[in-house]
């Protein structure tokens, strides 16, 4: 059961790692190459809402951007309802999942964060700077039925996930829901 929840949120987790390894080598996107990153990313994952640049701790892009306007200069350290899985995801430099979280411009996700450090293009050094995030939302309910789908029939389950103000000792990497 576990080994099947896990798979459905690995995908997303994936998905979250090679948008943050792009913009790791990309950091200066155009609003133009994000979206077009945005719509590959969409397509490959089951119930992503919205895609997320968050440079500086700050959401500075989204896709799509119609309907998620006010998401748009949100500072994630100073939003009671982010600040804690950010500053995990910052303090352990490794992606996060949190939620699900009510987000500024209605409804619920769950939200898959990963840290990105930028490197200069053309660079030799190893050195990398923190840059901010990136985020892919995933809807709730997709996410529950994905889950649930994957269960064998008459199977009952609640699920928790970790937040950064209580992590699981059971599970050592972060985006992971443990079914109870």
């Amino acid at each position: 059961v576990r080994g099947a929840a896990e798979s459905v949120i690995n995908k997303h987790f994936y998905l979250t790692q090679g948008l943050s390894s792009y913009v790791t080598v990309h950091p200066d996107l155009s609003q133009q190459e994000f979206a077009a990153l945005a719509q590959l990313i969409m397509a490959d994952g089951r119930g992503i809402r919205i895609v997320t640049s968050i440079k500086d701790n700050v959401i500075n892009d989204v896709y799509p951007r119609a309907g998620n306007e006010r998401a748009i200069g949100l500072d994630l350290l100073s939003h009671p309802d982010h600040r804690a899985s950010v500053e995990h995801a910052i303090e352990t430099g490794q992606p996060w999942l949190a939620g699900p979280i009510q987000l500024v411009q209605g409804g619920e996700a769950f939200i898959n964060r990963a840290p990105v450090y930028a490197v200069q293009r053309g660079d030799e050094s190893t050195e990398r700077k923190y840059w901010g995030m990136v985020s892919i939302l995933i809807d709730t309910h997709t996410l529950v039925a994905d889950i649930s789908a994957a269960l064998p029939a008459g199977t009952s389950t609640a699920i928790r996930a970790r937040t950064a103000q209580h992590p699981s000792p059971l599970a050592p990497r972060p985006p992971e829901l443990h079914l109870a």
